[in-house]
């Protein structure tokens, strides 16, 4: 298949401004090119029906939990889960109910005190970071 017209001149001229050049405009134009060769490629595999057979084809897709976040932070929010990154406030929620289990198994009392003390350092974090948001 054969790229479109518009395609076609900036690979015959080359990209607007070079590639990583600092002129304006250059890197928009980059972007441009590959999101249009990307679309090309799409609608190639459409059209040779490679896209016919896939798994759960007319159902919608599985929820991933971010529904009530904004839609322009669902995107990083998706890329932090799934390196495994929690967001700030959570992780201060996750490190006040380990200590909370710590002090459910330790007998010493000096050592309930201490990570009593830490648990209610994380819950603080915990709550200052949601007046945050």
């Amino acid at each position: 298949m054969r790229p479109p017209s518009r395609l076609r001149a900036h690979v015959r001229g080359g990209f607007p401004g070079g590639l990583g050049a600092s002129r304006a405009g250059g890197y928009a134009a980059c972007v441009d090119v590959i999101a249009l060769l990307a679309e090309t490629k799409i609608r190639a595999a459409m059209a040779e029906g490679k896209f016919d057979n896939l798994p759960g084809k007319g159902r919608p897709l599985p929820e991933d939990g971010l529904a009530r976040v904004k839609p322009e932070l669902r995107l990083g929010y998706r890329l932090l889960r799934n390196a495994g990154c929690l967001p700030p406030e959570l992780e201060a929620r996750k490190e006040a109910a380990r200590l909370g289990s710590l002090i459910a198994q330790t007998g010493d009392p000096a050592e309930r005190a201490r990570l009593s003390q830490l648990r209610a350092d994380a819950e603080l974090r915990y709550r200052l970071l949601m007046e945050r948001r």
